[in-house]
């Protein structure tokens, strides 16, 4: 591994060597018998020697210790060389930065292409003279290497990977699989042939998981199942391995279909014994441990399977690549035991049959032991085997506090099988993963920038025209592809990745010294000789003092990671004195982020290789003017820091390529930043004033990707620089904010004279644009483009005005045929949105592919019209604001919408009669009480009415599907027609409803949720429900919750019964002594007052053994509500008094609503 990555390395060198050989280097002083170009061309010429000898070893030797080290010295001297190298073509970049400030700003000539003769300082030259000498020794010692065919052949790699695998297993007992035995084999058989077509029904299912996490297992278990021995007329087992052999795999088939030696024929012979064995019969085949990656062969195997009646194939392998490459079914991840699944597994192979009741003292370590393993089965069975003979303390704790790798060669199976994944890796992926190293144990990470931090340590260097994304990304696929990364899924557009504790390991293993992980206290930068370093932090406050290096020092990478709370790094207070970084001129990456330092020294200025520099979430206000110095600089991650405005000398960092700002930042941009011609990802672009970034100086940032926000666009003075900016070549950008809203959003905002109409016309984005939203637009109208069709992929549009909004109308976006999100914000001046909005072109239908539309805070917003029959035929969901003024709905709108918002609407008089699907509607604020009349919404299942003074009677009986009832504030509501009639009524909740009465005598019998507070009226409690409740103990099966506070005319009169397995704990509202002492929370026990709480009923059905359950429920409540109001009670529950308004939960954890707050979030 070392070799290739050597190689790799010298051949990046010779490459660099050879391009600047012939034109720039020249000797710098007479004193050198040799000049420095001989001497550079003696080391290309070395390094192509060691080269050649490198790929020349036989890939499968596993050298010993000091051919190891002999190899570590190999490449550290080619780090020597690359660094020497970049310290060259850093010199020859300053030179031509120089010549270009000297030619002045008329000329714009790219440095890149002026040409320059430097002198190679004499310091520089030693260095390469010290260097080669160093390869000539090494080459010297070369011959001393004992390859393969001069001395004794190491084991290879094959001879230490994985046994093969049969169908048949013996375990006393499999624990946590069982589930997935089910789901894999209800996968198989639910998968059935379509007799009618006379084809074979071919059914594939990969197993994909981590190297020893049972992929092998399961498979077993699922083939050796009773069910399948009935199901299927024949099944075989074949081992795979890394070789995918067409012909050596379909004679194993032979042999385990006809359970005999299969006698050497050619592949057409085979054929033909396999299509005999298995016509017409029902074939199950497991293909265990597979690699291949070439679909081709795949396809050639299972050739004669489809002479079959029905073929079903199982498939364990680690790459999720292959999977998908012969899965006919989604693939099924299998993932780690749960813990105490592998503390079982653990128990049953480290004490078998023996009385652990003997082994007290080892039970904890062995816990320990187990989570150390992280449910990865093979690494527990073989710590498990290792512990078995052994019952004295000393040696398990020393298990405990050693490294899996450390264990005996003939005890540990892990590291094979988890570095068989890694050695099968591609070369140049390699040391991309040995970076992960560096990364604190559960450290969670992103795709994207674990890419920028490969590439800012030169780790993608591939002579390819495709970029260093593109290729970062294609090593990174394969890793997570291979079982090494694991994917986190929060929402469908946020995924990060984490290792697993035992590849972890895996990974620090394999770094070797050049990647080291250290605590702060352990840290000494000038004698560590580890070229990429990690700062661990593990306690707060924590102050870090960095002091200067009196020696050239090596140091590729230094970070500092918070690992006790990334959110409280401020309290990681870091001191660098102002020579720190004068000996640090190899340091390509700098990470500070998530610290609380606050200034950097000008030394910085001397870290000429620096490429990433990380300072997100700290509390820099100011960068020294000498970063400008730092041209090889790739991103600067600025993101929620407290810096107020970029460096003067930021447009010499010619090679930016990523400069992170919060997308909201207002920081201070210089002019010069159009010479930042490489950069690609720049989240805010903020025109200036006078000093400031001009907008003209976009024209040459043609490589910008991804979202763009610009913004001070009232700062703009003259059309043409708006036009020079030819925003519409801009290729890559995807999501674009305009906006016009810099200063002060309301009142104090300065609005250029120039016609601003003219120049949104001007900012015209590319076609392929995915989101637009445009802020505080000071026009009078919307120019061409905005709505064009040609927009075919716009998906999402936001318009956000303002009180000096002038746009009278809105823009005509019905027609863009793939827009789904739709907001439209404080568009004060807006009273009428007709056909221009819908804007119909021919038999074209509006807003086809709609899904969610949104209006707020319109206040002079009064009809809605120029919908027509079939427009909006996707919408979902529609939210109206603050749109008091709006009379008028379209009568036409789809019948497709779901989901009805209407929130302070209290002109709006009639909905829609087309709302046949409508599922969800909720009222908020001044709604007009004739709203709910004459309608029928047969759909319904959800209503939700709150706050609104205006309601006095609601109809429900034209709804017979609701299922949720939620009414909250309506102070003058009296009455629920057609309650009772609700047969799939499940939750109703009132609250705040002084005038309601409800008769509640029919409307129990399905509910699961009732939750009543601050209605005194409810006369009828008393005479009915309590009734029905003294008649039926079985009525206690029909509620989940029943919480009932403040509802002084109700008279309980039933007292704690228990019944099966349900209880109810009744508290007579008699017991109330003050109520102006209003508790906190309620308390349970007879002991304790309670003020408003009438019931809290519980309703459980999970466990028969109720009266512990009911004994150890009511200590935790009375625990809970003594220690104060922000202690749960039990899982997932919590009461709340009637002041505070928090929300009540229910067992199961889900928040049921909350009883206080108008805001439009808590409803919709």
């Amino acid at each position: 591994m070392a070799m290739r990555l050597a190689s790799g390395l010298i051949q990046w060198s010779v490459d660099k060597l050879s391009a600047l050989l012939p034109r720039q280097a020249t000797v710098s002083s007479n004193e050198l018998s040799v000049s420095i170009s001989e001497d550079l061309e003696r080391l290309e010429r070395t390094m192509k020697r060691i080269q050649s000898t490198l790929l020349d070893a036989p890939k499968e030797v596993i050298l010993d210790r000091s051919e190891k080290h002999r190899l570590e010295e190999l490449r550290e001297v080619a780090y020597d060389a690359e660094d020497l190298i970049e310290e060259y073509e850093y010199e020859v970049l300053h030179a031509k930065m120089q010549t270009e400030s000297e030619m002045g700003e008329k000329v714009t000539t790219d440095p890149s292409s002026i040409v320059v003769s430097v002198p190679v300082p004499t310091e520089m030259a030693l260095r390469a003279k010290g260097i080669r000498e160093r390869f000539d020794e090494i080459i010297g010692e070369w011959e001393k290497l004992r390859w393969a065919e001069n001395g004794v052949k190491q084991p290879s790699l094959d001879s230490v990977s994985r046994p093969p695998t049969s169908s048949l297993m013996y375990e006393p007992s499999i624990y946590g699989r069982h589930q997935d035995k089910e789901n894999v084999i209800a996968n198989f058989l639910n998968q059935h042939s379509d007799v009618s077509t006379n084809q074979t029904e071919m059914c594939v299912l990969p197993i994909v998981g981590m190297g020893g996490v049972g992929k092998t297992t399961l498979a077993q278990l699922v083939y050796n199942d009773p069910r399948m021995d009935s199901y299927f007329d024949l099944k075989g087992w074949i081992y795979v391995s890394k070789e995918f052999d067409v012909q050596a795999l379909t004679q194993e088939l032979v042999s385990s279909l006809t359970k005999k030696p299969c006698q050497p024929m050619q592949l057409d012979g085979l054929h033909r014994v396999i299509e005999d064995k298995i016509k017409g019969k029902k074939l199950l085949l497991v293909l265990d441990d597979v690699w291949n990656e070439r679909p081709m062969l795949w396809h050639m195997f299972r050739i004669p399977l489809f002479c079959s009646q029905s073929c079903k194939i199982l498939v364990t392998t680690r790459n999720e690549k292959v999977a998908k490459n012969m899965q006919t079914i989604t693939f099924y991840p299998l993932r780690c035991l749960e813990k105490e699944d592998s503390w079982q597994l653990f128990k049953q192979v480290a004490f078998k049959n023996q009385d652990l009741d003997e082994y007290a003292n080892l039970l904890e370590i062995g816990r320990k032991i187990t989570e150390k393993c992280g449910g990865l089965p093979l690494a527990i069975k073989a710590i498990g085997c290792a512990v078995h003979f052994e019952s004295g303390e000393e040696f398990w704790r020393a298990i405990l506090e050693s490294d899996l790798w450390e264990l005996e060669a003939g005890l540990n199976e892990v590291l094979p099988a988890l570095q068989l994944s890694y050695d099968c890796l591609p070369d140049n992926l390699k040391e991309c993963f040995m970076s992960l190293s560096l990364f604190p144990k559960n450290y969670v990470f992103s795709k994207e920038i674990t890419v920028r931090f490969w590439s800012c340590l030169g780790l993608l260097k591939l002579r390819s025209r495709r970029s260093e994304e593109d290729i970062g990304s294609q090593y990174f696929d394969v890793m997570q592809q291979r079982s090494l990364l694991q994917r986190i899924q929060y929402d469908e557009q946020t995924c990060s990745f984490i290792m697993h504790d035992l590849v972890q390991k895996l990974v620090e293993f394999v770094a070797g010294d050049s990647f080291r992980k250290l605590n702060v206290e352990t840290l000494n930068l000038s004698s560590d000789k580890g070229r990429y370093i990690s700062m661990l932090v593990n306690e707060l406050p924590k102050s870090i003092e960095f002091i200067s290096i009196q020696q050239s020092c090596s140091l590729r990478a230094l970070q500092i990671f918070n690992t006790v709370n990334p959110w409280l790094g401020k309290y990681i207070n870091i001191k660098l004195n102002e020579e720190f970084f004068q000996n640090l001129r190899s340091l390509r990456v700098l990470n500070f982020n998530n610290t609380g330092i606050r200034t950097l020294p000008s030394s910085i200025g001397n870290l000429k290789q620096l490429r990433f520099i990380g300072l997100a979430r700290t509390k820099i206000r100011t960068l020294p003017e000498s970063i400008g110095l730092l041209y090889n600089m790739q991103t600067m991650d600025l993101f929620e820091c407290n810096l107020q405005e970029l460096p003067k000398g930021i447009k010499n960092m010619i090679n930016l390529r990523h400069l992170i700002i919060s997308k909201w930042s207002n920081i201070h941009m210089p002019s010069g930043i159009r010479c930042l011609t490489n950069l690609e990802l720049l989240p805010v672009f903020n025109i200036g004033i006078g000093s400031g970034c001009g907008i003209s100086e976009m024209n040459k940032l043609s490589k910008l990707r991804g979202a763009l926000r610009i913004s001070g666009l009232e700062n703009i003075q003259h059309l043409i620089d708006v036009v020079l900016a030819d925003l519409f070549k801009k290729q890559h950008i995807d999501v674009l904010v305009l906006d016009w809203s810099q200063t002060d959003t309301y009142s104090s905002m300065r609005v250029s004279d120039i016609d601003h109409g003219k120049v949104l016309e001007a900012l015209q984005p590319q076609q392929n644009l995915l989101e637009l939203e445009i802020y505080q637009y000071p026009g009078l109208n919307y120019p061409k483009w905005l709505g064009d069709s040609s927009y075919s992929r716009l998906g999402r549009v936001v318009l956000f005005g303002n009180r000096r909004t002038s746009c009278t109308f809105l823009p005509p976006l019905g027609q863009l045929p793939s827009l789904k999100d739709l907001l439209i914000k404080f568009m004060f001046t807006v009273e009428y949105v007709g056909n221009e909005f819908c804007h119909h072109d021919g038999q074209n239908k509006a807003f086809p592919s709609l899904n969610t539309l949104e209006f707020k805070y319109m206040p002079t917003w009064v009809q809605w019209f120029g919908v027509r029959d079939g427009d909006f035929c996707s919408l979902k969901t529609l939210k109206i604001v603050s749109c008091n003024a709006l009379r008028f709905m379209p009568e036409h709108l789809s019948c497709s919408l779901e989901k009805l918002v209407l929130n302070q609407c209290g002109e709006l008089a009639s909905l829609p009669t087309t709302l046949t699907s409508l599922k969800s509607l909720t009222l908020m604020g001044d709604i007009n009480k004739s709203l709910l009349t004459n309608i029928t919404l047969p759909s319904l299942k959800s209503l939700q009415i709150g706050y609104s003074q205006n309601m006095q009677y609601v109809m429900l009986g034209s709804m017979p599907l609701l299922e949720v009832v939620i009414i909250k504030g309506c102070k003058n509501l009296k009455s629920l027609f057609g309650l009772t009639g609700l047969a799939f009524l499940k939750e109703l909740e009132l609250d705040e409803c002084p005038s309601l009465l409800l008769p509640l005598d029919e409307c129990v019998q399905p509910l699961t949720i009732l939750k009543v507070a601050n209605c005194p009226k409810l006369s009828y409690w008393e005479q009915s429900q309590m009734k029905i409740y003294k008649e039926s103990d079985s009525l206690l099966e029909a509620f989940g919750d029943a919480d009932m506070f403040k509802c002084e005319r109700t008279n309980n009169s039933s007292r704690n019964k228990c019944v099966g397995t349900n209880y109810v704990e009744n508290f007579s509202s008699s017991t109330r002594k003050n109520d102006e002492l209003q508790p906190a929370l309620p308390t349970v026990g007879d002991e304790y007052n309670l003020h408003w709480l009438f019931s809290v009923a519980r309703i459980t059905q999970e466990n028969s053994n109720m009266d512990q359950r009911s004994t150890s429920s009511r200590k935790r409540l009375r625990n809970g509500w003594k220690k104060g109001p922000k202690d749960s009670l039990g899982k997932g529950k919590q009461i709340c008094d009637n002041s505070s308004g928090t929300s009540i939960a229910s067992a199961s954890g889900s928040e049921l609503g909350s009883f206080g707050g108008t805001s439009e979030e808590n409803w919709s």
